[in-house]
This record gives C-alpha cells, sequence and structure tokens, in this order.
C-alpha cells in the first residue's frame, strides 16, 4: 500500500489524488517499497553467496589440515604386505620420508621364475582427508588405532592391509 508523501495517509493503489491532503500523488510513491524490497533481495542474495562461501572455503581448509595432519603422522614409517603361498613368495612395501614422500617396493619370488625387486619413488595424491593415491592408480586409506595414530595402511584396490 502507498502512503502520501506530504500528510502520510494511506492511499489506494490507483488513487490519482491524495483523499486527505489533495495532492496529486506522484508515480515514484509506489515504487518506493518496490526498490526497498529489491534492495532486501540483493542483501540477502549477498549474505548467502558470502555464507557459502565460508562454508566451502571451510571444508577445503579442513581436508588441508587433515591431510598436513596425516602427512606428519607417515613421515618415517614404514608398511609391509607379505604373502606367502606354496610356490611363491611376495612382499610389497611402503616407506614414507619426512617429506611424506612415498617409497613403493615390490619383491616377488617364486618357484619357477627368478626374483624380482622393483623399487620407485611417488608424489601421494591425497583424495579426501586420508585416502590417497600412489601412482595415481592404487587407492590406500589410513587407519588409526583407538589412540588416533596411524596403525597401518588399507589398499583399497587388493583389500589388503599393510601393517
Amino acid at each position: 500500500m502507498k502512503h502520501c508523501t506530504h500528510c502520510g495517509k494511506e492511499l489506494p493503489d490507483e488513487a490519482i489524488v491524495c483523499p486527505g491532503c489533495g495532492c496529486a500523488v506522484t508515480p515514484e510513491q509506489g515504487t518506493q517499497k518496490k526498490k526497498s524490497h529489491l534492495k532486501l533481495i540483493l542483501i540477502i542474495a549477498i549474505a548467502a553467496v558470502l555464507v557459502a562461501g565460508a562454508v566451502v572455503g571451510g571444508i577445503f581448509l579442513r581436508n588441508h589440515l587433515r591431510e598436513e595432519k596425516v602427512k606428519d603422522q607417515l613421515a618415517g614409517k614404514t608398511f609391509r604386505y607379505e604373502s606367502l603361498s606354496l610356490y611363491s613368495y611376495r612382499w610389497k612395501e611402503i616407506s614414507f620420508d619426512e617429506n611424506a614422500q612415498c617409497k613403493y617396493t615390490y619383491f616377488y619370488s617364486s618357484v619357477m621364475s627368478e626374483p624380482e625387486t622393483y623399487s620407485r619413488s611417488y608424489e601421494i595424491e591425497f583424495k579426501n582427508g586420508s585416502t590417497f593415491l600412489i601412482m595415481g592408480v592404487d587407492t590406500y586409506e589410513v587407519r588409526y588405532n583407538s589412540y588416533g595414530k596411524v596403525d597401518n595402511l588399507y589398499d583399497v584396490n587388493d583389500k589388503t592391509v599393510y601393517d
């Protein structure tokens, strides 16, 4: 509803003249409220964008801090998986230096072939907080003990545990 700018009386929407004081009603009197609604909507939209940005930024920061914590806990640790069958023996070892650079070593020996060893260093690439990729393919999950310390690595692809 519009109001007269001279006397403040409420005006009908179709009024051309104020019934209280007789002054002409200007077209702006009806649009002032619309403008204030648009300003309010704009302020709410800007606030929503800022809140969404803060939430997304917080999530990225939390994941980054979690990755740094995992890297610190992995630094200097070595994890090994061994498999022995009637005809073969193999082990895989994943070790981390002080920068959490990963060294992957694989050894395989069989009755039918010569032993082979493969070793190479890789950067680890985090997928999320405690899951990371080695060689861009092998996915490992860091598992913790009840004290919050790194207990072992779980190979998501092979479903094996590295102690």
